[in-house]
């Protein structure tokens, strides 16, 4: 009987061991790679690619599509996913020795993972992939706010992510021990087969699927490299070598923005007032409008018989830094944070700087420091006098303990906002709250007594999201108007400490919300990777006493990039065409045309045009157009219009970039 010589066999059982190894390093990267499927599954699913898909081949909905004309959209990620990436990290392994080819492939395996769990998370929050700016916020948040991690990440996604690392782990390992000794014939068997199916399964899925009518829908690419783009996407203006007046031109011209008139009713009216801007945090509009049928909002029902009512106003962009950024300067907030950080940054023509210039002091309360964003830095280059963070000696002074007490003892002691750990978060947020506007009262009434003329701005954060339950309701939307009832009674605090010494009338008083809901985690109805009014409505009212002895519904369509020019106007200042708004009572602003800006948060962009809402869908590039900001497949917009709408936005945003350049 022949036998096999030795240096044969021992050539046999290496090739023998370096295939299982190599089998097992693929099928490792192919369970990491799996999760990247499933974020394509989701990515189609959010964004409703099938049935825009469907509506745009003129089917009835994506139950008209088979089978393998779904499959077509998968095949990129398959390929990618279950061969290129796993077979060509093994290959590489296969070139290394047995412990650091398993560290290449454990790390390659983690990182994959993460990469697909990050994308994962972040689309069923908000629809959209993450930029750099908004992980690196991600991150800090979580490293500064550990306890609310498991608000935006559920136990359940945390385990399921541990089970797939410890999966990939599993092979990996398996792999290390099939180099370095011969395996079991089972597990030659299983490794192998399990490689060649998935590999032989994508191939398939390539030929099988392949479709050429749907060859020019963005959709079939990978959505890795969607991501990817997203992460590594700069806005870098070309327009950055133009002067601000061209870049001014330039912005009046593409917005249809006219020219404003001297009203003399307006103009000038509060020269010499004080300005105080109260900014509730996640307010929308739907949610003030309940708590004021509910006859909730004394305050500013009362302030209301002389000020300017918005009744269509709208934020600039659904994250607070930005948002209030428009608040402050009149402009649109792309590129603030280079803005922010480049010491060669312009805001003398602000209402803020021209007026500290005249004496006024700037101050900002902020119950809250900077977390990631550097808003202390924001209000510096704003020209801040003053910027009040509470801090434990500020929290425990008898005032606001006795405050704070009072306010617990207000809300009902079986509500969810007063049971753990909500209680806590509540308790937290107070303390801040009501320290801050302890401080702010008091300085109020100093600069009052004294003469000293300021603009001061509060940004309370009990309405922060997720919304706590302060009164046990059901409705979310419910939940949001409660917490603005008691943003509008410590309002009244104020006005009452104003009128107490008849200071009032030397007051213009700005009641608005930063943005409204625009994650999953805040509301779970929430539609996500759209525009909506739940998420850019907001309340806005301007007390203007001298102005106005009523109260004056300014129905046409306004933006945050509007309260600066308006108090300009009131209290007779010129911005010198730093401002991209008008004061709203401009009759121009019916014709402008207004932006919304939440590619890099949401996934979407857009604006309003003779009442028209138009949105660029970022992920997909699809274009939709309805009267109200609400968006549907029917919407869609046909090329070469959408063309048109994405290029008036690409236009605009290179615009704002290199005006809010250094």
């Amino acid at each position: 009987m022949a036998t096999i010589p030795a240096s044969l066999a021992t050539a046999l059982r290496n090739r023998s061991q370096s295939l299982t190894a190599f089998a097992l390093h693929v099928i490792a990267l192919q369970i990491a790679g799996g999760l990247g499927l499933f974020v394509k599954w989701l990515f189609l699913d959010q964004t409703l690619a099938f049935l825009v898909i469907s509506r745009f081949l003129g089917r009835i909905g994506p139950d008209q599509l088979t089978l393998i004309e779904k499959a077509y959209f998968f095949r990129l990620d398959a390929l990618l996913h279950l061969l290129l990436i796993p077979i060509t990290i093994a290959l590489i392994a296969a070139l290394l020795r047995p412990t650091l080819a398993f560290l290449l492939v454990a790390v390659a395996c983690v990182a994959l993972t993460l990469f697909h769990f990050t994308a994962l998370q972040s689309i069923g929050s908000v629809g959209q992939f993450l930029t750099l700016d908004l992980l690196r916020d991600s991150i800090a948040f979580g490293m500064d706010n550990p306890d609310q991690i498991n608000e935006y990440i559920s136990n359940s996604a945390s385990v399921k992510l541990l089970a797939i690392i410890a999966s990939s782990l599993s092979f990996a390992t398996l792999a290390y021990f099939a180099a370095r000794r011969r395996p079991m014939r089972s597990v030659v068997l299983v490794a192998q087969t399990v490689c060649a199916t998935a590999c032989v399964g994508a191939v398939l899925l390539w030929l099988i699927a392949a479709n050429e009518r749907f060859a020019t829908f963005p959709q079939r690419f990978p959505t890795s490299g969607i991501q990817l783009s997203t992460l590594l996407n700069r806005n870098v203006s070309a327009l950055r070598h133009l002067t601000k007046e061209q870049l001014r031109s330039s912005y009046l011209h593409l917005a249809n923005s006219g020219a404003c008139p001297t009203n003399e009713r307006f103009n000038g009216s509060e020269v010499g007032s004080d300005v105080l801007i109260f900014v509730m945090e996640t307010g929308p509009q739907r949610s003030f409008a309940l708590a004021n049928s509910r006859g909730e909002l004394a305050t500013t029902s009362a302030l209301a018989h002389q000020s300017f009512i918005g009744h269509q106003h709208y934020s600039t962009y659904p994250y607070t830094s930005d948002a209030t950024f428009s608040i402050y300067t009149g402009r649109y907030p792309l590129n603030r944070r280079n803005m922010v950080a480049s010491e060669d940054a312009d805001f003398s023509s602000t209402l803020m700087q021209k007026l500290r210039a005249k004496g006024y002091s700037i101050n900002f309360y902020v119950p809250f420091g900077d977390t990631f964003e550097p808003d202390t830095q924001m209000f510096s280059r704003l020209g801040a006098t003053k910027t009040f963070l509470p801090n434990e000696s500020s929290m425990n002074s008898p005032a606001t303990r006795s405050r704070v007490e009072r306010a617990l003892k207000a809300i009902p002691a079986d509500v969810p906002a007063q049971q753990p750990p909500s209680q806590d978060k509540l308790k937290n947020k107070l303390d801040r709250d009501l320290s801050a506007l302890d401080e702010l009262i008091a300085d109020i009434t100093r600069m009052k007594s004294g003469n000293k003329r300021f603009l001061s701005v509060f940004l309370p954060q009990i309405g922060h999201g997720p919304w706590l339950d302060v009164r046990g309701e059901s409705s979310v939307v419910a939940r949001g108007g409660s917490l603005m009832a008691i943003q509008d009674g410590w309002l009244g605090e104020i006005i009452a400490a104003l009128e107490q010494h008849d200071q009032l009338r030397s007051t213009i008083v700005v009641v608005t919300a930063d943005h409204g809901i625009r994650t999953r985690v805040e509301d779970p109805d929430f539609p996500g990777g759209t525009l909506s009014d739940y998420t850019f409505q907001v309340p806005l009212l301007i007390f203007a006493p001298h102005a106005t002895a009523t109260t004056v519904s300014v129905d046409r369509l306004t933006s945050h990039i509007d309260i600066m020019p308006t108090l300009a106007a009131l209290l007779g200042e010129d911005l010198g065409g730093g401002s991209q708004g008008m004061p709203i009572w401009c009759d121009a602003i019916g014709s402008r045309t207004t932006f919304f800006f939440a590619g890099e948060y949401l996934g979407a962009d857009g604006f309003h045009r003779d009442g028209q809402f138009t949105m660029h869908e970022v992920l997909t590039n699809a274009v939709y157009r309805n009267s109200r900001m609400a968006f549907g497949p029917d919407d869609t917009v046909a090329e070469p219009e959408a063309e048109a709408s994405r290029a008036m936005l690409r236009e605009m945003s290179s615009i704002t970039s290199a005006w809010n350049g250094p």
